[in-house]
């Protein structure tokens, strides 16, 4: 059964995922049909008046996609005050009538239904993100071959419940920290499960977890860097003297705040439980400092830059001062310039991942050496990686800017897409976006390493 996500998902069996929950006959009878006998749209979408823009998004997208590998034009419409039970329609949301009602029941916030009722297909959700999240799982359900759905058709799920395959990217369109979850095959108002916009942009940021706030996110921009509670979206602090063009941010666990600048050249340290968290305590000189990255087997903040990777002792004082030194046995010169984006590799604490102008490493912090990060890869692009990460079950993204239009934003440094090597294979495979340009990804994990 063909579905409508990347080559690459099905070829690791991701798939699986996609269509947890949903029992599919094979019966040719039990199959309904979305075209009708002359191959033209059987089906009308049908929306609300008040829908916000990702549930809208997500109706276009079905719209497009059931044109595109289907055939026909299926209309979007309002929902209308009567109700034609015998009409062929996708119902999509707070549609107001008895199938979504009936299938809404006790419905959590992050949770998403998709059933077949009669001559109707149901996606409903407890929220935006949630709705939208069952179109794309109903995209997966679809029977490409037999232009079909099974009748028997029924998918749950919450928002975010695949968390192993959850990626935050920067988008440089929408100035927005966006989360996406790739196991449906793509980045788009289906598989968006967070998004956050920081006050002037983002270059860099992190999801990290706070004692007392919980999960937070990080982020940094020019002279700017806030940390933004995940769970709420709430500004919990915020600085705007920072490194300038300030590319990394590191919360270490003693409540240390480290924020590395490419054109400011140096890195700044703030403390949390100060009296004053807005105050600089430490600058320290760093040229190029494009990544921090808090090493807790090691206890040490690493910091890359041009061809350095140095190693600091960090230290949060009673009287709220901050104590940086440099571990000398620790740190190291590169073989290669441009250091860019500095990432732990799940999986072993021994390692770090690097990139630079033109490969990713891992780097052997025992054994102080690099070797190619995607040895045995055939067709992996490794030059130009702004963003890179590993998943712990081996899993690999990374992006690089494609030679497109920057959409006003400059060159060199963004994309449309992420690229995606499976754990023990040599496919690489992509995962596309219509939602913007991205400059940075990140695997969405709030441990260190």
């Amino acid at each position: 059964m063909k579905k409508i996500i990347a080559i690459m998902l099905v070829m690791t069996s991701l798939l699986a995922l996609c269509a947890c929950g949903a029992e599919k006959s094979k019966s040719e009878g039990k199959d309904l049909s979305l075209v009708d006998g002359k191959g033209q749209a059987r089906f009308t979408i049908i929306s609300y008046s008040k829908a916000g823009s990702v549930v809208n998004n997500a109706t276009t997208l079905l719209s497009s996609e059931l044109r595109k590998n289907v055939g026909g034009v299926f209309r979007v419409s309002y929902v209308t005050a009567s109700a034609d039970k015998n009409a062929y329609e996708f119902l999509i949301g707070n549609t107001g009538r008895e199938e979504s009602k009936t299938l809404s029941e006790g419905i959590g916030e992050k949770e998403y239904r998709v059933k077949v009722m009669g001559r109707k297909i149901v996606v409903v959700g407890g929220s935006d993100l949630a709705i939208a999240r069952g179109v794309g799982m109903l995209l997966s359900a679809i029977d490409i071959e037999k232009k079909s759905v099974p009748k028997d058709l029924y998918v749950s799920g919450t928002v975010g419940e695949h968390s192993n395959m959850l990626v935050g990217m920067a988008n440089q369109t929408t100035r927005c920290v966006e989360v996406y979850d790739i196991s449906i095959g793509r980045m788009d108002a289906t598989s968006l499960v967070w998004s956050s916009k920081p006050t002037p942009g983002i270059s860099g940021f992190k999801l990290r977890n706070h004692p007392t706030y919980g999960d937070v996110v990080l982020i940094t921009v020019g002279t700017h860097v806030e940390m933004v509670s995940y769970e709420t979206k709430e500004i919990l602090w915020q600085v705007n003297d920072a490194p300038e063009n300030s590319h990394s941010v590191e919360l270490m666990p003693n409540g240390v705040i480290a924020v590395g600048g490419t054109v400011g050249h140096d890195i700044h340290f703030y403390n949390l439980n100060s009296d004053d968290p807005t105050k600089i305590r430490v600058e320290i000189p760093y040229q190029d400092a494009h990544g921090v990255l808090w090493d807790p087997k090691n206890e040490v903040l690493w910091a890359a830059g041009k061809d350095m990777l140095y190693a600091y002792k960090v230290t949060a004082n009673d009287d709220g001062s901050v104590t940086v030194v440099k571990d000398e046995e620790m740190s190291f010169t590169t073989p290669e310039r441009g250091l860019h984006d500095l990432q732990p590799y799940f999986g072993n604490d021994d390692w770090l991942i690097i990139s630079t102008a033109s490969h990713v490493y891992i780097y052997d912090k025992v054994n102080k050496t690099v070797k190619d990060a995607y040895e045995g890869v055939v067709g992996a692009t490794t030059n130009h990686v702004k963003g890179v990460g590993r998943f712990e079950n081996g899993d690999q993204i990374y992006m690089f800017y494609d030679g497109g239009n920057d959409n006003g934003q400059g060159g060199g440094w963004n994309t449309t897409y992420l690229t995606y090597i499976p754990n023990g294979s040599n496919i690489v495979g992509t995962i596309p976006s219509t939602m913007g340009r991205f400059y940075k990804c990140r695997v969405w994990y709030s441990d260190y390493q």
